[in-house]
């Protein structure tokens, strides 16, 4: 199903189905007004998981519109690109900040800004990871922030009669071969199994008692130590 029209977002604007409806949704928009929240049921998973969609067809958006994404029975999954959950076309697009994560979404967590789920952690990202530019996706693949290239110093003139050096070509880009965006739960996850493994594994110097002394004076090391064993 779907709606079309001018809109905007004042409040919370609900795209998702309401309770006990199938299906997915898509509101198609000219020029969208941010502002408010909108509402959208998504399957949390991979690139291909089903979501409701907020399409801009040949306009443009203002304002901040916060997206509350709804998990609609998703389990977590690796993406490539992303979900897709605002699309554009007939030469439509979007502004930088033109939409943000609602904290009232599944497993929102507001020290990152990632929706998380099973492990994975889901960004809200413009472009996705060598998607559309101007569409939004949730992505469990993280791209870090690239940093402007620092200028340097004026290159000095070179000699014309040294043959520049050959530059070997750099190594193909993958899609989706970036960081991955991981709850940081799976670490603690893996660190507590393994100190409960050695929890009760003692070394030798735990298992056969020896005379220490944080005095090095050798007469406070006189002493005699007994331990004795036996069975009747």
């Amino acid at each position: 199903g779907g709606a079309r029209g001018a809109g905007g977002a004042r409040g919370a604007v609900r795209v998702a189905s309401a309770a006990g409806a199938s299906g997915f949704k898509t509101l198609t928009v000219n020029n969208y007004i941010g502002g408010g929240t909108l509402v959208l049921n998504t399957r949390l998973g991979d690139d291909a998981s089903p979501t409701d969609k907020l399409v801009i067809d040949g306009g443009t958006t203002s304002g901040n519109t916060a997206l509350r994404v709804v998990n609609a029975g998703g389990s977590g999954g690796q993406t490539t690109y992303g979900i897709r959950v605002v699309e554009t076309i007939n030469g439509g697009t979007t502004t930088a900040d033109a939409f943000h994560l609602d904290s009232g979404s599944t497993g929102y967590r507001a020290s990152a800004n990632t929706v998380s789920l099973n492990g994975y952690d889901y960004s809200l990202v413009r472009g996705g990871n060598g998607g559309v530019a101007p569409d939004w996706y949730l992505t469990s693949d993280y791209t870090p922030p690239v940093n402007p290239p620092d200028p340097g110093d004026p290159a000095k003139p070179t000699d014309p009669g040294d043959p520049a050096p050959p530059v070997a070509p750099p190594d193909p880009v993958l899609p989706g071969g970036g960081f991955k965006n991981v709850s940081p739960e799976s670490g603690a996850y893996a660190g507590n199994r393994l100190a409960a493994m050695r929890l009760f594994t003692h070394s030798l110097h735990d298992r056969v008692p020896a005379y220490a002394d944080d005095d090095a004076d050798a007469r406070r090391g006189r002493g005699l130590w007994a331990r004795a064993q036996g069975r009747h």
